[in-house]
């Protein structure tokens, strides 16, 4: 997802239900199972699903959209979780990127043209701590054509060579092209061929 097309997001998320879900990403969950929890930041947040479950699991959790009905709908879950949330509208053009201020940043499906995301990266790379943690999860070109999700746009998608430059600041962990069953929502849903990353600064 990118949050470049407010109004395209803003029309999505106007419907009652969570179209991507409640329940976070897998390899998120996966994820700060292993970490100790800090201040963690999600741009392109959408309607809240990773921000609330993290700040469930102990983080002082951070989301930012362009999209206000994402916000309204992050908001209430994280009222339904009884979890505190700050989330903000910017786009990720916008959004002021404090340095060294984020113990870990956590990306999910939020795709832009490669133009945008080279920067977008950096910037969120420059906003974590020294030691601080890439949690990232995207559709591969292969995923071009499926229909369980993701931008018919081959530039807004990614190949493992392509998060390894983007990445080249950190130190990459673990980097892996996986096909898995997609069970989030109603617009992600069935195999889909999917990258995940996880890194240190």
């Amino acid at each position: 997802m990118t949050n470049l097309n407010t109004q395209f997001w803003n029309e999505r998320y106007a419907d009652s239900d969570y179209v991507y879900g409640t329940e976070p990403n897998e390899y998120l969950r996966e994820r700060l199972a292993k970490l100790s929890p800090g201040k963690i930041l999600f741009p392109c947040e959408g309607e809240g699903r990773n921000s609330v479950y993290a700040a469930g699991q102990g983080w002082d959790s951070v989301g930012f959209d362009s999209s206000s009905e994402g916000q309204k709908k992050a908001l209430r879950l994280a009222t339904e979780r009884k979890v505190s949330l700050r989330y903000e509208i910017y786009s990720v053009l916008d959004y002021p990127y404090p340095e060294a201020e984020f113990d870990a940043v956590g990306i999910f499906y939020a795709h832009m043209p490669s133009s945008v995301r080279k920067t977008f990266y950096h910037n969120l790379i420059q906003s974590l701590k020294p030691g601080g943690a890439v949690i990232l999860e995207v559709f591969d070109k292969d995923q071009l054509g499926r229909p369980s999700g993701g931008p018919q746009d081959i530039d807004m998608l990614c190949t493992p060579e392509i998060l390894a430059e983007d990445f080249k600041e950190t130190k990459i962990l673990e980097l892996k092209k996986e096909i898995i069953s997609l069970e989030e929502g109603k617009f992600h849903r069935g195999e889909a061929v999917v990258l995940r990353l996880f890194a240190r600064k």
